[in-house]
């Protein structure tokens, strides 16, 4: 597994635990560094528990994919991802994963946990 694959793989994982966050996640191949912005500041700031998961990650990414880094930005960093690769964000369905390098690949993760008989979202038909 590449070390983008390990990425991937890990934040739908977060996203499974917290899905409150969004990840927008931006790879620059001059400076082998990955760059993952977590909205919104507050959970980025406040939730122990992400944040433990958060060092987790980094320490095992930083211990197998060197020399490549990883680095996690809020929106009051100086680092931002403006242009995002990737977005990764949970709906009611499951987690959405909207790759914007290639268009065309758009996933969804459902699980049957996240569908409730007889739900209707009209928003959809939109």
């Amino acid at each position: 597994m590449n070390a983008q694959e390990y990425i991937n793989s890990k934040l739908n994982s977060l996203i499974k635990l917290f899905p409150e966050l969004t990840f927008k996640y931006k790879y620059d191949k001059v400076k082998l560094i990955h760059i993952i912005e977590v909205e919104p500041l507050s959970e980025f700031k406040n939730n122990k528990e992400y944040l433990i998961s958060e060092a987790d990650f980094v320490y095992e990414f930083d211990n197998t994919y060197t020399p490549e880094t990883i680095l996690f930005v809020s929106e009051e960093s100086l680092t931002r991802v403006n242009q995002p690769d990737i977005i990764i964000k949970s709906n009611n369905f499951g987690s959405f994963i909207y790759n914007l390098i290639d268009e065309h690949d758009i996933f969804f993760d459902f699980e049957s946990s996240d569908i409730i008989a007889g739900e209707n979202n009209f928003a959809l038909a939109a």
